[in-house]
């Protein structure tokens, strides 16, 4: 099916934005859907909905890193992925907001903890980019 039969672009615009050809028709669509949602929440200035959503993505990179620093042995759980798939599901949802509750209860305590250590981290790391 043609991706702009779901799209606010034309085939060409989609093809140009994507790089895609249109082949992957669910993804193009759950593209299309999470972008709507951030930029309607970010152009009405709903300010709730913005604000969970930061809260999800801190939530999921600080999994992400944690993840990576113990892929190794946590592939050895058994139904480590399922465990993995539910858990990415109860930050993601609304009906549970699972990530802002993480967030509140384990994420925003460290980050305000280590603080002036990232902060010095990342302005290192910008000085010596450039």
């Amino acid at each position: 099916m043609d991706p702009s039969y779901y799209s606010i672009f034309s085939g060409e615009d989609w093809q140009d934005l994507t790089g895609t050809d249109g082949t992957h028709d669910s993804e193009n669509l759950l593209l299309q859907m999470i972008y709507k949602e951030r930029m309607d929440a970010l152009e009405d200035g709903d300010h709730d909905e913005v604000s969970s959503w930061l809260a999800y993505w801190i939530t999921f990179a600080a999994f992400t890193l944690l993840e990576g620093a113990s892929a190794k042995l946590m592939s050895w759980l058994p139904f480590y992925y399922v465990m993995r798939l539910a858990l990415i599901m109860w930050l993601f949802l609304p009906a549970t907001r699972g990530a802002q509750a993480l967030y509140r209860w384990a994420v925003a305590p460290v980050l305000r903890r280590y603080r002036p250590q990232v902060d010095a981290a990342l302005a290192r790391w910008e000085s010596q980019k450039r």
